[in-house]
């Protein structure tokens, strides 16, 4: 099964074993421009307005554009497992990877959830793709960590605390260098939170990666 390919979010959950295991067997995947989805996609600015979280819709609606971040943070992990199997195959950071791609699987089940216990379902509002649309098939291993793992990932911390607890604990093995920065940057969704040190540097990112990237936020207009 290609999760990429299918399109109800609980059958890409259910099939997601069988696509790992079907990489780690040597299967071939196509990776499609984008990610099948059973809801609406729309950019960013062209969402409804969202109501306030005093409000069971309100909170069910955050859930939702959670779990459609989850949802392309596991796809996201489950591409890099597909396209860079062969250059990390017998390292531990093949294994590292599965362990990433089910524990996004969980965020995304809990997120769905949220929503059902809340009288909501998933799909009732518009997604994006603003994830998937940053990683693209020229991209080397090393582009592909910097920017989900380091750029998008990092960038949660910053959004908000309660997103630490998914990186506390994991010690990165990962670093990126300002050349990396360079080659991607046009790639890279512009993030409007200020960068937090604090959460940063426990999340184990180095002094000298919070540096460049408040120095490259500086510089985006």
């Amino acid at each position: 099964m290609n999760v990429f390919e299918v399109e109800k979010i609980q059958n890409k959950i259910q099939g997601l074993e069988d696509h790992i295991q079907g990489v780690l067997n040597g299967q071939l995947f196509s990776i499609p421009d984008l990610s099948v989805r059973d809801v609406e996609v729309k950019e960013p600015l062209q969402h409804p307005p969202k109501k306030g979280l005093s409000s069971k819709e309100g909170q069910a609606r955050l859930l939702h554009d959670l779990a459609s971040i989850e949802l392309q943070a596991m796809e996201l992990a489950l591409r890099t497992l597909t396209e860079y199997h062969q250059e990390i195959k017998g390292t531990k950071y093949l294994d590292l990877l599965v362990q990433l791609i089910l524990s996004e699987r969980s965020h995304l089940q809990l997120c769905v959830k949220g929503i059902q216990d809340l009288g909501f379902d998933w799909g009732q509002w518009p997604v994006h793709m603003a994830l998937w649309k940053s990683v693209g098939p020229e991209d080397s291993l090393i582009d592909r960590v910097f920017i989900v793992h380091r750029y998008l990932e990092g960038s949660g911390l910053d959004a908000a605390d309660t997103l630490l607890r998914r990186l506390s604990g994991v010690k990165s093995n990962f670093f990126f260098k300002k050349d990396t920065l360079q080659k991607v940057r046009a790639k890279l969704p512009k993030r409007l939170e200020p960068i937090n040190s604090a959460l940063r540097l426990r999340a184990l990112f180095s002094e000298s990666e919070i540096d460049t990237l408040k120095k490259y936020q500086k510089e985006t207009p």
